[in-house]
């Protein structure tokens, strides 16, 4: 019975190192991000626009896993008297490849999801809601963090092509992003 006891707490003991090597299953993002939007219309300038940006990854091994990012762009401009907001929130799922064994971590992603464009005008006599229109959105990047802490790292930076439909005209956008990652 003994020698039975020492086995199970040596193989529970293994197992435990076993599951630090691999490292964290699931990072969280969270952060900023500027969006260059291209209207893909002729004659409308692109429009900057801030936001933020929030990504779940759950790792199947140390190198590939599968993301969920959100992000919300928001903009604000007054054109004689008039002030139009504009706001795009994408939803997006993909592949996640990952170098996460050194101090600085690069990755990639192919996200494919959809993007929701809205916004409202006011000139003055009472906010008017601009109607509202999904498309099929996808987006192609990566990035690098950087690892501070054992379940802490800061993203350095992802560069993202967007890519929307919006009415009969494909938009490129373009997105970056910064902020904390937490790993569990």
């Amino acid at each position: 019975m003994r020698k039975l006891c020492v086995l199970a707490v040596v193989m529970l003991a293994v197992s435990f190192c076993a599951m630090a090597q691999n490292g964290p299953k699931n990072e969280v993002f969270g952060g900023y991000s500027y969006f260059h939007a291209d209207t893909g219309l002729t004659g409308l300038p692109s429009q900057n626009m801030n936001g933020w940006d929030g990504a779940l990854t759950h790792f199947f091994n140390p190198y590939l896993g599968v993301t969920a990012d959100f992000n919300g762009e928001y903009t604000s401009q007054n054109v004689s008297g008039t002030t139009t907001n504009v706001h795009l929130h994408n939803f997006l799922f993909g592949p996640t490849v990952a170098y996460r064994r050194s101090k600085i971590r690069p990755f990639a992603h192919a996200l494919f999801g959809v993007s929701h464009l809205s916004g409202s005008t006011d000139d003055g006599t009472g906010s008017v809601s601009i109607p509202s229109d999904n498309s099929f959105a996808m987006a192609f990047g990566g990035g690098a963090d950087l690892k501070v802490a054992r379940v802490i790292d800061v993203r350095l930076g992802q560069l993202d092509y967007v890519r929307t439909e919006f009415g009969s005209t494909s938009q490129n956008h373009l997105r970056y992003a910064t902020g904390v990652v937490f790993r569990f």
